[in-house]
């Protein structure tokens, strides 16, 4: 997701644990517009939500190149195509929380705050695989003399991005939990399969090849 289709995102969730029945209250939560709930007896205003999504997301790209330098050394390092691929997958699995979490308080019981903290940190991870890689793709598999276009192309998704968040924000309150949580699961995976597809049918053009090209970056 793009930085404003995340914002947009964790509005939605703060939203849903806020307001949108059947969920119900959360451990010890206040139930007021401004308080997600507490954390070890500490009141937690929904605004901070915004401070860890970008205080775990700026921790996981460090992290994420940290793990794949680490990976290298042992093992042959997937290529930008299969890196996206799993990101997405990972992503997918963080929206499936809270579906989860939305189907435990349809059944009465209560969601603990851990589905979101559990969102972030898989949701972060999955953002650290797939946009900065992406970008990398890009740039070393367009051709030379188009490559600065190429990139600007690239940025092109944050506009359909946003605008299809825009248009999903629209159906929580239309929808129930669970299913706006799995609708935005199943757009994540599907896109992780389309990638998949597309690897298997281009991966000769999009594959890292040449003497320059490391070893471990070979598909």
């Amino acid at each position: 997701l793009s930085p404003t289709a995340k914002m947009l995102d964790l509005e939605s969730l703060a939203s849903t644990f806020r307001n949108i029945e059947p969920w119900p209250k959360l451990p010890n939560t206040l139930n007021t517009r401004d308080t997600l709930g507490s954390f070890f007896g500490r009141t937690v205003p929904t605004t901070w939500l915004i401070t860890l999504d970008a205080t775990v997301s700026i921790s996981c790209l460090f992290a994420a190149v940290a793990f794949w330098r680490l990976w290298s050394r042992r093992f042959r390092e997937p290529s930008e195509v299969v890196k996206i691929i799993i990101g997405m997958a990972i992503s997918a699995a963080a929206l499936s929380a809270l579906a989860i979490a939305a189907a435990i308080t349809a059944r009465g019981h209560k969601a603990g705050v851990g589905w979101v903290l559990a969102f972030e940190l898989l949701n972060s991870i999955g953002f650290a695989n797939v946009f900065p890689v992406g970008l990398a793709l890009y740039a070393r598999a367009s051709p030379k003399a188009i490559a600065g276009t190429m990139i600007g192309v690239y940025y092109l998704h944050l506009f359909l991005g946003n605008n299809l968040v825009g248009w999903l924000g629209g159906l929580l309150e239309r929808m129930p939990g669970m299913q706006f949580w799995l609708l935005h699961a199943a757009l994540v995976g599907g896109a992780a399969v389309f990638m998949g597809v597309a690897w298997r049918m281009f991966a000769p053009v999009l594959a890292p090849t040449g003497p320059k090209a490391a070893p471990g970056n070979r598909p």
